[in-house]
């Protein structure tokens, strides 16, 4: 939570709120305590397990946590008379998609559209995407790769013609949920940090001594957040 609170001021999301959204998300809904713990290979290497979620990605840190600082923003920012549904547009290569489907499960004022290649993901990744029942939820398999998917993404959300009619015309605001998104960027900066302070708990590393982070990263989202949690240390 400190860590969170360091980006996070108090007049937009009081703590007390937050505690509870970090209660919400990470409580009950991951198999191991620990969350994200950090396990022994041998005695030069570690290894952080990020597949205790729901999904069983790493995706699911972020995911679980993102669509209620989601939520709390339109609280906050929307009247109550405003009629606009909110239409979360994201593109993926397998773990993104089913994760944010998992997450935004219970955003009733939410809509998700997924899209993502039709042979260019798992069995058990496209299964566990149009396996969702929630009401909220369209799953597009699409006959090309994940570029042109997120290419696609990226043209709408840069036509701001078209988000302007889709606001005016049928009542839609878009969003996103793709690394783009501060929001879902914000919570993978937590285990890249926690990650270093169970080495240093464990006594591997003493406090401020250096360690190498090996980060499997596709489109950039995860690195990036291990540097936001090296220059915010």
């Amino acid at each position: 939570m400190r860590i969170l609170e360091t980006w996070i001021s108090p007049s937009e999301l009081h703590p007390s709120s937050l505690r509870q959204m970090i209660k919400k998300a990470y409580s009950s809904n991951f198999q191991h305590k620990g969350v994200a713990p950090v396990v022994k290979l041998n005695e030069q290497f570690y290894l952080q397990e990020l597949f205790h979620g729901p999904t069983a990605s790493f995706k699911d840190m972020a995911l679980q946590l993102t669509p209620q600082f989601f939520s709390e923003a339109i609280s906050r920012t929307c009247s109550s008379d405003e009629d606009l549904k909110r239409l979360i547009l994201v593109a993926t290569s397998g773990d993104t998609g089913s994760a944010v489907l998992e997450g935004f499960k219970e955003n009733f004022d939410t809509d998700v559209l997924i899209l993502y290649p039709e042979e260019g993901v798992s069995s058990i990744q496209k299964a566990l995407m149009v396996s969702s029942d929630g009401q909220n939820m369209r799953v597009i398999g699409v006959k090309s790769d994940f570029d042109f998917c997120q290419t696609a993404i990226k043209t709408i959300f840069n036509n701001m013609s078209f988000s302007k009619k889709l606001a005016e015309s049928y009542g839609v605001q878009l969003s996103a949920a793709n690394s783009i998104n501060w929001g879902r960027l914000l919570p993978q900066v937590v285990y890249h940090a926690s990650a270093y302070l169970d080495l240093v708990q464990s006594g591997v590393i003493s406090m401020g001594e250096e360690a190498d982070l090996c980060v499997p990263t596709g489109n950039f989202g995860n690195i990036l957040a291990a540097y936001y949690a090296k220059v915010s240390k």
